[in-house]
């Protein structure tokens, strides 16, 4: 079942289900996620590029940072899509399924696959994330890597 906007807002509340949250991105069946910075470069040993705003070529990909973190309980799983409009521009994200029990920060890559360039800036919002609950509790619950990740406190601009 996919959470709607009340059961959203509730839940922001309550449990802090999103952090550094606007409350007019709340939609019907989700919240628009804000871009912090885009990330040039992602690799554990490098320090990491941060940028404010980029002009996607074609064929190109780059990291996105989410101002918001999410903290999903136990009997949810979240998604991020990206908005209409942007895949009506050419772009494709990749982005892994939030498990439960996942407090992170949000990151995904875009993917410029038309033949123009695409700009985007610092602040826009380009994607939505969607809380669905599961049908039980899981007896494994996330525990991984990137548990309580903190990029931001890492962020050279």
């Amino acid at each position: 079942m996919v959470y709607v906007d009340n059961t959203i807002k509730k839940l922001i509340k309550e449990i802090s289900l999103i952090e550094d949250y606007n409350e007019n991105n709340i939609t019907s069946i989700g919240y628009d996620l804000v871009i912090d910075s885009f990330i040039k470069e992602f690799d554990n040993n490098k320090p990491f590029i941060f940028l404010n705003n980029v002009t996607l070529k074609p064929l190109q990909s780059i990291f996105v940072l989410c101002k918001e973190k999410v903290n999903i309980p136990i009997n949810l799983t979240a998604k991020v899509v990206l908005r209409n409009s942007y895949i009506r521009k050419g772009l494709i994200i990749s982005c892994p399924q939030f498990y439960p029990n996942h407090s992170t920060d949000i990151i995904f890559n875009i993917f410029n696959s038309s033949e123009d360039d695409i700009k985007i800036k610092r602040n826009t919002s380009i994607s939505t994330i969607i809380f669905e609950e599961l049908n039980d509790i899981p007896s494994n619950i996330y525990n991984g890597r990137y548990q309580n990740e903190d990029i931001k406190k890492v962020i050279k601009k």
